[in-house]
């Protein structure tokens, strides 16, 4: 069926047919739409109203996730919108960690545009990670042992290259790896001197050196043992329930590389930075025990120390570049100011020998 490239064309009629795939007969008569969240891609609320209430189980609540942003035509090459779909086709039923539910999920070859229907979180009273709140230690625990159960689940396998959207490490030399390549130290430079409530360390204001530490780090993304992972874990994209297990959203970008990707992007950027720098330590050793009881040889506590170390220049590299029209300014500056804190304390730069 064809897909939506604008809001208008979420209709009735369009919503009766995607989910008649699911659930076989339901008849919608109309739709309402919550406020619009912008972003890299568009998400809305929606109710909707059937023909018969219960409709054939047919959810009144759901969150449409899709791209219907000025910015579609520009970044729909990458086939980026098409991603997140895909992964719940093919790759959410084989992981065992907690999604939210998927109800539709299509994807467009020609448009390269992706949409997907999930269930709404909010109506289970779970609570959503935020930038601007750091959470605790024993969550961020709670975070590691999801993690550890998602890279336990491929570790050092290579099956989930044979999937299209599974992209191998950090690209720099292809379509996937454009945006990285067009940031200049000019464009690091403006963000750091437009976000000074960041607070970049001097030490950490250098924008070459943040662009040689990051194509460092691009260069050994596969080394092993490595793995699936989500890459784009920082605390927003955590949810908790109420009896605080975590579980993980917006699956658009899944990689295979290192473990240390995930776990220093998730840990940095959810806790305040002098709580990370007393918890650090003991959280890493968490994570490593976790992937010890799930029958995986954990690296030993130098690598990863090294690695944890290491991967701090990817969150360093995008927190700083992520422009304001991707997320609201007061989230890049919180993000933003966690990582180059980090930076200073794990000595970021000379791990990677730049």
């Amino acid at each position: 069926m064809s897909l939506p490239l604008q809001m208008r064309d979420v209709t009735a009629a369009w919503l009766e047919e995607a989910l008649s795939e699911r659930y076989p007969g339901v008849a919608v008569t109309g739709v309402a739409f919550g406020t619009p969240i912008h972003g890299t891609g568009t998400n809305i609320a929606l109710t909707v109203e059937y023909a018969s209430d219960p409709s054939l189980g047919a959810p009144r609540r759901l969150w449409l996730k899709s791209c219907f942003e000025d910015h579609f035509e520009i970044m729909a090459a990458s086939r980026l919108f098409e991603m997140e779909p895909a992964f719940y086709e093919d790759l959410a039923p084989r992981l065992p960690i907690r999604v939210p539910e998927c109800h539709y999920s299509g994807r467009d070859a020609v448009t390269h545009q992706g949409l997907v229907l999930l269930e709404d979180l909010s109506a289970k009273g779970v609570e959503f990670g935020n930038a601007t709140r750091p959470i605790s230690s024993d969550q961020v625990a709670a975070g590691l042992s999801l993690l550890a159960r998602l890279h336990a689940a491929t570790w050092q396998e290579r099956w989930p290259l044979d999937f299209w959207f599974v992209t191998p490490g950090i690209p720099l030399d292809n379509d996937r790896g454009a945006w990285f390549v067009q940031q200049t130290p000019e464009t690091i430079a403006h963000y750091i001197a437009d976000r000074a409530e960041a607070n970049t360390p001097a030490s950490v204001n250098n924008p070459e050196r943040i662009i040689r530490a990051f194509r460092a780090l691009a260069a050994q993304a596969l080394d092993a043992p490595a793995c699936l992972i989500h890459s784009d874990c920082h605390l927003d994209n955590f949810y908790f329930s109420a009896d605080g297990q975590p579980g993980l959203m917006d699956w658009q970008s899944p990689r295979y590389g290192s473990w240390a990707w995930d776990v220093s992007y998730f840990i940095i950027s959810a806790l305040d930075i002098p709580v990370r720098r007393n918890a650090e330590r003991d959280l890493l050793k968490h994570y490593l025990e976790e992937l010890r009881h799930l029958g995986v040889e954990a690296p030993d506590w130098n690598a990863a120390w090294l690695a944890y170390r290491r991967y701090n220049a990817y969150g360093l590299f995008v927190k700083i570049v992520n422009p304001d029209i991707f997320k609201p300014r007061h989230i890049n500056v919180a993000w933003m100011s966690r990582h180059v804190a980090a930076t200073e304390d794990l000595e970021t730069f000379e791990s990677l020998g730049v």
